[in-house]
């Protein structure tokens, strides 16, 4: 094997390489997107529960104040 041939082979795998490097990159930004939006749901799903348990216990002490 001719020094030729071995620099034709290390671009070849060096091109490999950063083509797995950027479908890595690719995969894992993915990944962390999908994480944050599960998330950002999570959080907000909890918020409007929050607020409709506030709301609904603003009702009932209201209700009750009137009363007395």
């Amino acid at each position: 094997m001719d020094l030729e041939e071995m620099k034709n082979i290390w671009q070849q795998h060096e091109r490999e390489l950063k083509q797995t490097r950027m479908l890595n990159e690719r995969i894992i930004s993915n990944m962390l997107k999908e994480k944050s939006a599960n998330a950002m749901r999570t959080m907000s799903s909890t918020e409007y529960l929050s607020a409709g348990l506030c709301a609904a216990l603003l009702l009932i002490f209201v209700t009750m104040g009137s009363r007395i």
